[in-house]
């Protein structure tokens, strides 16, 4: 599903973390437009739908960017890189500890497929997005520190996440 490709990579790597956040947009992106299987999210009050998508198109996609680039220019940066690599290390964001978080989301990102044939999904659905939300936490909160970028994504996940486990 979103994070299949990254999931299998024997030692994570930068190419990992660039997945990571292509594969978190996509969620996002899907739990946005799918209102028939998000309902959860939006049944008692539409309006936060498209204040929800205004916000995400407009505000945490230029975010999404900066983190990248933000990625990027460490990578690039050859004298900061070591710096950068320690950080990640640090973080869980490389090697071992980013295989196992990785496989972890993708594990909990794979149930969609079931969840959305299933007759009583909508109390499934606000449990699974829990999951994915935390799931999702525990690489991007690492991945901020170490980057000091992707707050209003973090942000905009976290309101999500407030909508998911709102009564």
């Amino acid at each position: 599903m979103w994070f299949d490709e990254i999931a299998a990579a024997d030692n994570p790597e930068l190419k990992e973390l660039r997945g990571f956040v292509r594969g978190t947009v996509a969620f996002l992106e899907l739990s946005l437009k799918e209102e028939a299987f998000f309902v959860v999210l939006w049944k008692k009050n539409k309006q936060l739908r498209q204040m929800a998508s205004q916000t995400f198109e407009k505000e945490v996609l230029e975010n999404v960017k900066h983190l990248n680039a933000t990625i990027e220019q460490a990578h690039s940066d050859d004298q900061s890189y070591g710096d950068f690599k320690n950080a990640l290390t640090e973080h869980g964001l490389i090697g071992q500890a980013m295989r196992f978080k990785l496989a972890v989301l993708n594990y909990i990102a794979n149930k969609w497929d079931d969840l959305k044939n299933d007759l009583r999904r909508q109390v499934r659905i606000r449990a699974w997005l829990k999951q994915m939300f935390d799931a999702i936490d525990a690489v991007l909160d690492s991945l901020i520190e170490a980057t000091g970028a992707g707050h209003l994504l973090k942000e905009f996940k976290d309101t999500l996440s407030a909508l998911a486990t709102a009564a």
